[in-house]
């Protein structure tokens, strides 16, 4: 849903192909069951199977998500150049002293 806001096409699809493959921190409790249940769990040792197992999950999903957007730009879709990316970043300023007393004062 959130690459409705990319105006290109190429890139949407290339995101929306590449989204599924990326790890995030809703996948740590999936794998982590997924582990226990098929890898034996050793307490001694720095490296243990286990999480030699999730480092690997982790790296494959990384990987292949660039594997996907990597074929998806270079084989897919050829016909034009993608501009460059642009973004608008609001006019930063020191904060007044006012401010930060106020900000930091116990609300009654």
């Amino acid at each position: 849903m959130a690459t409705r806001v990319i105006d290109n096409k190429r890139d949407r699809l290339t995101t929306i192909l590449v989204a599924p493959l990326m790890t995030c921190s809703a996948r740590i409790p999936v794998y982590t069951l997924i582990i226990s249940a098929f890898i034996r769990i050793r307490t001694s040792g720095a490296s243990s199977p286990a999480g030699l197992v999730m480092f690997g999950l982790y790296t494959a999903g990384i990987v292949s998500a660039l594997a996907v957007s990597f074929v998806a730009n270079h084989f897919f879709w050829r016909e034009s150049a993608t501009p460059p990316f642009m973004l608008e970043l609001p006019d930063y300023k020191m904060p007044r002293l006012r401010s930060i007393f106020i900000g930091s004062t116990p609300a009654p």
